[in-house]
């Protein structure tokens, strides 16, 4: 029986593309010992959350990085939850890159009003 290299799952014999995902045939051997036979995934929160805690850090700092920090929280809740998830590195950096882009931002308000208050008017 040949079993998908991408998601571990048995097809029946002659199959060209796996029953469950839908991905090519190419691996016809079962699953080494120890093995599951799933693939771990990144986790898409994870990701995201990167990818929004690096825009917040160089060119959103107020809107990116909240949905940085939650976004990198719900990757880590989930990841915890489901093994076949991986990504709690990527996640870890999101949030820390979250929290310092909101700090950044929040420092780049203070400046700007800080600056408005000094300006004399002539």
């Amino acid at each position: 029986m040949p079993y998908c290299g991408s998601c571990g799952a048995e097809n029946t014999q002659g199959n060209s593309y796996c029953a469950k995902c839908g991905m090519a045939l190419n691996v016809s051997q079962a699953p080494q010992a120890g093995q599951t036979g799933a693939t771990q995934r990144t986790s898409e929160y994870a990701v995201v959350s990167l990818a929004l805690g690096i825009a917040g850090v160089t060119v959103l700092p107020l809107m990116a990085s909240v949905p940085a920090i939650i976004l990198g929280m719900m990757a880590k809740k989930r990841i915890s939850q489901d093994p076949s998830l991986k990504g709690g590195e990527l996640a870890t950096v999101g949030v820390i890159l979250g929290i310092i882009s909101l700090i950044l931002g929040f420092l780049i308000v203070l400046w700007f009003f800080a600056a408005m208050c000094t300006v004399t008017t002539w």
